[in-house]
């Protein structure tokens, strides 16, 4: 899987159980490996790069939303 360097800007899916939405890069936080994500009902939610699974999660769980950066598939 290749890996990709999150940016402002960059779009992502957020994969929910059961259901897909789309969302905006808000701002990256390199120290916490952090993102703010605005989705697309336009809300702000926190990822957290899980170092267990190297994917951006909600809050950095095991379980949850996940992160997906279309064209990095």
């Amino acid at each position: 899987m290749l890996r990709v360097m999150p940016t402002v800007g960059a779009e992502v899916l957020i994969d929910h159980l059961g259901a897909t939405e789309h969302g905006v890069v808000q701002r990256v936080d390199p120290e916490e490996r952090a993102l703010l994500i605005a989705t697309e009902h336009g809300d702000v939610q926190r990822f957290v790069l899980n170092r267990a699974t190297a994917r951006f999660t909600a809050g950095g769980a095991l379980t949850g939303a996940r992160l997906r950066f279309p064209g990095a598939e």
